[in-house]
């Protein structure tokens, strides 16, 4: 027996559901019901992604007191621009290495 079910959504967002339910050829209920069903939800660990955040704001720091050596002197020296270099690809390798290895299963985990 089938059971009504109601929940709220923005104007706006019905609108998109609407859309994308037409899209494909499907009544808005079938869209929805499928979508709740059979989506895959991504489940993010906080603590693996506070990490990171914390990693790459530490890099960020690092980055922010050169420069400002460089702005108080008036004078950039090829080794401080080459310390902004390295601070900028240590965080772009840091985040490679993360997304590209097993780790990124650490930080978001897609469920059925």
């Amino acid at each position: 027996m089938n059971k009504i079910f109601k929940f709220r959504v923005k104007e706006e967002d019905l609108e998109k559901i609407k859309k994308r339910a037409a899209s494909i050829g499907m009544s808005t209920s079938d869209f929805v019901r499928e979508a709740a069903l059979d989506a895959w939800v991504a489940q993010y660990n906080t603590v693996e992604l506070n990490k990171l955040i914390w990693e790459v704001n530490k890099i960020g720091v690092n980055i922010n007191q050169v420069v400002k050596l460089c702005n108080l002197s008036r004078n950039i020296s090829s080794a401080d621009l080459e310390r902004i270099e390295n601070l900028q690809k240590e965080t772009f390798a840091l985040l490679t290495e993360f997304l590209q290895s097993e780790d990124k299963n650490k930080l978001i985990e897609f469920k059925r």
